[in-house]
């Protein structure tokens, strides 16, 4: 999905993601990127349009219908709030109160939306396409290459989809996921997770049946009404995180936007001779970095982000 906030280069991200999610590009049928462009959002939009346009031959583009923002049926068709009236819409969460003086109903919704159109995506997709893969334009994907024993993300998700019959949603591996394990020889377990919606795996049979999911929580007045949250709960369960050994994992940047920063100037730093910009050149170089595995295990939020280093990227790795 893309956002006019999008900071990284999605011509640069979705190429990188496509390499690692598989080892054949005849596995992946179709690549779609939603444009996730909320009316109330304004500022100048060059930057995702430029990225955009330049993704054409790799991926079809398509606008988020903010038409459907205030429509009941649209939301009911993947997922019922049991506590709540049936007039509810997704554009209910914009008049929300403020939570500590921020009113942030707005940035719910545009979040849920956009997710809603990945799974009409997903539904509406032909009916051989077996997964559908998520991920948000800034997560990064490391999958160990050149050894015949390792897996790719849809074969690790597929084995562990035909292991495990309720499951629906499968999330990648993580940092630590990684270098506590040995190489995949042993096949892909599932372990109990948390759903992250920005990076995820589907099992669309799966998800067909049990369309719409309900949700026992209140929807407009809930303390973190992400997709996530609504998600996780109308899973009741049925989703696991990939444990296959360390043939990958993902990643995202640093929380902190300062933190990004300075992680991108280090990294273009390393590139003296670029004329691009520092975050074209230094998201390039943690890309060239990331997949040849030239990774550390410290990281922060669990697992999840980067934790940069000067000292670290100097000498050569991501981050």
């Amino acid at each position: 999905m893309s956002f006019r906030s999008d900071k990284l280069p999605l011509d640069q991200m979705l190429p990188h993601q496509l390499r690692m999610l598989s080892r054949s590009k005849s596995k992946v049928q179709n690549v779609i990127v939603l444009a996730n462009e909320p009316p109330w959002v304004l500022g100048d939009t060059s930057n995702q349009s430029r990225s955009l346009q330049q993704l054409t031959d790799v991926a079809k583009v398509i606008r988020v219908n903010y038409s459907l923002l205030n429509s009941t049926s649209f939301l009911r068709r993947f997922l019922i709030f049991d506590k709540e009236s049936r007039n509810i819409s997704v554009g209910s969460l914009l008049h929300r109160q403020p939570m500590n003086g921020i009113r942030n109903g707005p940035m719910f919704a545009s979040n849920l939306h956009g997710m809603l159109h990945f799974l009409d995506q997903c539904v509406s997709a032909p009916n051989d396409t077996d997964l559908c893969v998520y991920f948000d334009p800034d997560v990064f994907v490391h999958r160990r290459q050149g050894m015949h024993l390792e897996k790719d993300f849809l074969e690790g998700a597929s084995e562990v989809f035909a292991k495990n019959p309720h499951v629906i949603l499968v999330s990648p591996p993580n940092v630590c996921d990684y270098f506590s394990s040995g190489p995949s020889t042993g096949g892909c377990t599932a372990n109990r997770s948390w759903v992250s919606q920005r990076h995820q795996i589907l099992n669309r049979t799966r998800l067909m049946s049990a369309l719409p999911f309900h949700v026992g929580k209140p929807f407009v007045t809930a303390a973190w009404p992400y997709f996530e949250t609504w998600f996780s709960s109308g899973l009741k369960g049925r989703f696991a995180i990939m444990k296959c050994g360390s043939f990958g994992f993902v990643v995202h940047p640093p929380g902190p936007d300062d933190k990004q920063d300075a992680g991108l100037r280090w990294l273009s730093s390393t590139q003296p001779g670029s004329n691009t910009s520092t975050i074209v050149s230094g998201t390039a170089e943690l890309i060239r970095r990331i997949e040849a595995g030239r990774v550390t295990n410290v990281t922060n939020v669990s697992c999840w982000n980067m934790e940069p280093s000067y000292d670290r990227v100097m000498s050569g790795m991501a981050w």
